[in-house]
């Protein structure tokens, strides 16, 4: 019976764990046969291994909650160049157009310059 009402006190409460080392320090204590000092020395490493293990995977949780964290903050900047590149290739494309017609504007300008209105005089009436 004691035994079991340190158990689920010790499991229940594991963060509190120097309350259930000193419970169960005085069972040693009080305890006049030594098979109640290995029964509880086994129940204390028990416990011990128990929490370890919790710990263990509350570490492990955290551990992989970071790196979902940082999976999608890096996904997330990824992302962000990729639109950044991909829209100044789209600036550099329209600016390319804009200077092509440019271009082509004073190619005609030029072109519509260099033709004369009237007919070339022939060289003896120069």
């Amino acid at each position: 019976m004691i035994f079991s009402q340190m158990a689920h006190t010790v499991t229940a409460n594991a963060a509190n764990a120097s309350d259930a080392a000193k419970q169960t320090l005085a069972l040693v204590k009080s305890g006049s046969e030594t098979g109640q000092a290995t029964i509880l020395g086994n129940m204390w490493g028990r416990m011990q291994r128990y929490i370890s293990r919790v710990k263990q995977d509350i570490n492990q949780s955290v551990e992989l909650a970071d790196l979902r964290e940082l999976e999608s903050k890096a996904k997330a900047e990824v992302d962000a160049v990729a639109r950044s590149v991909q829209q100044a290739g789209s600036d550099i494309d329209y600016e390319a157009r804009q200077l092509e017609n440019e271009l082509v504007r004073s190619a005609q300008r030029l072109g519509d310059a260099a033709q004369p209105s009237s007919p070339p005089l022939p060289p003896s009436q120069i």
